[in-house]
């Protein structure tokens, strides 16, 4: 599956992303939650630049009344990369979700 805009997928925090946000927290200037490298959010993609690295612009739903701008980053595992969420666990018989 390629990223679309507006694709939900979750977002692993890298260092320098946590210290941006918890630097920004300090100043005063949002409220919210620690972020730690490793942590993980969910994130929407605003921007698609290489279909072929799956590299897009990333606003990541932070806990707290802020959110995180991450730009050019690519699909992994890693840190300050991208993945999609994991499918929900169905038992047999579960009535599919209507919008």
């Amino acid at each position: 599956m390629k990223p679309r805009l507006c694709s939900l997928v979750v977002y692993t925090i890298g260092s320098g992303d946590a210290e941006q946000v918890n630097r920004r927290r300090a100043d005063g200037d949002a409220i919210g939650n620690q972020v730690r490298a490793g942590d993980e959010y969910p994130a929407i993609v605003v921007r698609d630049f290489n279909e072929a690295s799956g590299t897009v612009n990333l606003k990541v739903l932070l806990d707290g009344n802020d959110d995180y701008w991450a730009t050019s980053r690519v699909r992994g595992t890693g840190y300050g990369e991208w993945h999609w969420p994991p499918n929900p666990e169905r038992e047999p018989g579960d009535r599919p979700q209507r919008f």
